[in-house]
């Protein structure tokens, strides 16, 4: 999913139970969308998710990833 809010654009992932793997799914989208359309800066990646798996708010934060849990 592509956001867009006031300027800014946000690529959302959105994932059940999601793992370590979805973090670099939704940087990776990041990176292309930046890279397709042209944009600076990176657009903010986003993971929605049903599950705080084990380490997972920790692991975000460290690759820049906005963790949401609904």
């Amino acid at each position: 999913v592509v956001g867009y809010n006031d300027g800014v654009v946000d690529i959302i992932e959105l994932k059940p139970n999601a793992g370590p793997s979805a973090l670099g799914q939704v940087n990776g989208y990041s990176l292309l969308y930046a890279r397709d359309i042209n944009i600076s800066p990176t657009p903010q990646a986003v993971l929605v998710t049903d599950t705080l798996r084990l380490d997972m708010d920790e692991m975000a934060e460290n690759e820049e990833v906005t963790l949401i849990i609904v």
